[in-house]
């Protein structure tokens, strides 16, 4: 109201300079005809009375157009206020059941994970034990085989709870970012190394096309590092065989670049867009194949926008799949680039 308030405040000063302005000027007006009535001895009384209900006939008709248009002016800018006011308020009702939402979702989803952990790391430690034969061996190879299943499963189901947690808090924002300087190189190599030892990738081949003098960023470690991961297992899952090359680059434009491009299964084109969202897969033929909810690209992008940056998705069947992070310029510190050339 406060606000409303205020907004009224110059109408209302309007309405008033115009009544001041026509009480001056009939003030002024009537003391100067009456001056000149006085030194005029031969005006008659009446006639005098006659002029001066002229005059004041006129003032009052023009002040009465000059209050009309004040009021009117006063009476579009009130519905213009009241209006604007209105929506304010309906777009403040819907930011706080847009935030109360999103909370109510960031509470569920933790609480839910949290309830869904227990049972599930039960699952698994119960079955590892049995994988292990630590009470005696299954005799019966398809109780072998169950038991392979029922871990692989319970491991699918764990990984999608955690991505649903990260991407939830990630986009909500209520995930901290440690920012730091950040040797985005040493970063690439050492992600993709590690990866490239997993026992699925052994018929793959892993190539570095990494700028030799890349700059360092200022970024999470520990958010670009579940951004890798998140690629370089989609990459192993869809690649098969073939190779996976990780790319960083300065671009032309001053920003940085950095992409994991594999030679998997591909994108549909009419695909390829809607890939970022969330449960969002590449074709349901292959669910049954590889396991997946299309979460990790949408966590991706949600990661790399905390960074004012983005991520985009080019593929192609049946030739590979290349996903490329974005970083501005504002995040590379030159300083560290040089003193990394000066040291080399």
């Amino acid at each position: 109201m406060e606000a409303l308030r205020k907004r009224l405040l110059p109408p209302l000063l309007l309405v008033a300079i115009c009544i001041t302005t026509f009480v001056i000027a009939a003030a002024a007006v009537s003391g100067i005809h009456l001056d000149a009535y006085g030194d005029m001895a031969a005006w008659s009384e009446a006639h005098i009375s006659r002029s001066l209900f002229l005059e004041l006939a006129v003032m009052l008709a023009a002040f009465a157009v000059l209050f009309t248009l004040s009021l009117a002016i006063l009476q579009a800018g009130n519905r213009r206020l009241i209006a604007n006011y209105r929506q304010e308020r309906r777009m403040t009702h819907v930011v706080k059941a847009a935030e109360d939402a999103n909370g109510a979702k960031s509470i569920f989803l933790n609480d839910i994970s949290h309830e869904l952990r227990t049972p599930l790391n039960s699952i698994l430690g119960f079955s590892e034990v049995m994988q292990a034969g630590l009470y005696g061996p299954l005799d019966n190879p398809q109780y072998v085989s169950c038991v392979d299943d029922i871990h692989r499963s319970g491991r699918h189901l764990l990984s999608i709870i955690d991505d649903l947690a990260d991407l939830s808090k990630t986009q909500s924002g209520e995930t901290e970012m440690n920012e730091a300087p950040l040797n985005l190189a040493e970063c690439l190599e050492t992600t993709g190394r590690m990866f490239s030892c997993l026992p699925e990738a052994i018929d793959l081949t892993f190539k570095f096309d990494i700028h030799s003098h890349l700059p360092w960023v200022m970024a999470d470690k520990d958010a670009i590092i579940h951004v890798l991961e998140n690629l370089l297992t989609n990459a192993i899952k869809y690649a098969l065989t073939g190779s996976i090359i990780i790319k960083a680059q300065i671009r032309q434009d001053g920003d940085l670049e950095f992409s994991i491009t594999d030679t998997g299964i591909g994108i549909p084109k009419d695909e390829v867009q809607s890939i970022t969202q969330r449960f969002n897969q590449v074709d349901p033929s292959w669910k049954r194949k590889f396991d997946g909810t299309g979460l990790g690209l949408a966590l991706v992008k949600a990661l790399m926008a905390r960074h004012d940056g983005d991520a985009a998705v080019t593929s192609e069947i049946g030739v590979g799949t290349t996903v490329t992070c974005y970083l501005p310029r504002r995040r590379i510190l030159l300083a560290a680039a040089s003193k990394e050339s000066s040291a080399a």
